[in-house]
């Protein structure tokens, strides 16, 4: 049995963890700031930077997966399973750049933060807020 991992496989295995990590890097930001947790809160913005590194992949693979589920045809209509439309690949394709931008922003405020923190001690007040 062989092993043919694509980049279609990659994307469905990826594409969760940007939008499910973020929900929770987030969630335990606004908890840290609320708490005053300084543990938490470098915990949080640890899970962000991460979850950002995530998303870069999860952009890639999509674009070659985009490719490859019409590459039967030419057509600029509906896919051979009938169903999807390159219009719709193209619409999915946008709304992941902006995510990617949207994540890439956060993730490297968020490493900005876990830098500060590290050099000087703590987090300023413009980074957590723009983080945020």
């Amino acid at each position: 049995m062989a092993f043919d991992l694509t980049p279609t496989h990659l994307h469905l295995l990826l594409n969760h963890f940007p939008q499910i990590g973020f929900l929770i890097g987030l969630a335990m930001y606004v908890i840290a700031l609320v708490a005053k947790s300084e543990h938490l809160k470098i915990g949080s913005l640890a899970i962000l930077v991460g979850i950002s590194i995530i998303t870069i992949p999860t952009y890639i693979t999509g674009n070659a997966a985009g490719n490859e589920i019409c590459i039967a045809t030419n057509l600029p209509g509906p896919c051979p399973d009938g169903v999807t439309s390159r219009s719709l690949i193209e619409q999915h394709e946008g709304a992941a750049l902006y995510g990617l931008a949207f994540m890439t922003l956060t993730g490297g405020l968020a490493w900005l933060g876990l830098w500060q923190w590290r050099r000087f001690g703590a987090v300023s007040r413009v980074t957590q807020n723009l983080v945020l």
